[in-house]
């Protein structure tokens, strides 16, 4: 069989999982489909969005890399590169997560990971111990649960911060854009000001990508809420970046 594609390696190592709908992919992800390997090459969202083949739309965002045969190992111990910043609460068994929520596994190495619970359906499983990240048994047609009911968001490095009320240079401001408003649909890349009572300079936030984006209008993650609701700590890091003050 000809294909478009130069392989670069022999089929023996084995096949990443199918390409899945449901999951959030990023760019560099691999996926297997009719035993070939397609590379994701475009923005994650879009990776999602479309299937991988040799013919449709889908090969303006998933490159063919390689073919495979078999099934790909180890797939209990990911690989990652550029560590985020800051590490969300160590994965707890005792905790009852929901969907979008981030935990880190520290390895056998001392590196960390980073775990998303996916979305309803998925994220029932999220608190079940056969679907834990820690779980490297292979109990699933032969492999790992976890991917069933965790997205792999990378690694990490250090603890979130901050955790409350940023501080920031007075002398390094701008023009404050809108006022965040609980409610409102924001959208990735969306920035917001916030001018706490008292101050005479606003802050400046700005909305992260999708799935986070999702919560960016929803008052337990509000810039302006300093509640302590996500284990134990402020929600809005999570899903707001802080950029600096404004005028």
């Amino acid at each position: 069989t000809d294909y478009p594609y130069e392989p670069l390696t022999d089929t023996s190592e084995g096949c990443p999982g199918e390409y899945d709908s449901s999951n959030r992919y990023v760019t560099g992800d691999t996926v297997e489909d009719n035993q070939v390997v397609y590379t994701c090459s475009g923005a994650g969202a879009f990776c999602k969005q479309n299937a991988p083949d040799l013919k449709g739309v889908g090969l303006n965002y998933w490159t063919p890399t390689n073919s495979c045969d078999g099934t790909a190992t180890p797939t209990g111990s990911p690989e990652f590169s550029s560590p985020q910043e800051g590490c969300p609460e160590e994965f707890d068994s005792g905790t009852t997560y929901e969907p979008y929520d981030k935990v880190t596994v520290t390895r056998a190495d001392d590196s960390k990971v980073v775990y998303a619970c996916k979305a309803f359906p998925e994220s029932q499983w999220c608190n079940v111990a056969t679907y834990s990240p820690l779980n490297t048994d292979k109990q699933c047609n032969g492999d790992v649960c976890w991917s069933k009911a965790w997205n792999r968001v990378g690694g990490c490095d250090g603890s979130y911060s901050p955790t409350g009320t940023p501080t920031f240079d007075p002398a390094n401001v701008e023009g404050c854009p809108e006022e965040y408003e609980t409610g409102t649909k924001y959208y990735e890349g969306d920035r917001v000001s916030v001018t706490a009572a008292g101050e005479d300079y606003g802050k400046i936030f700005e909305c992260k990508g999708w799935p986070e984006s999702d919560h960016c209008g929803t008052d337990a993650y509000s810039p302006l809420n300093t509640e302590k609701l996500c284990n134990d700590k402020v929600c809005w890091p999570i899903v707001w970046t802080y950029i600096k003050g404004c005028t």
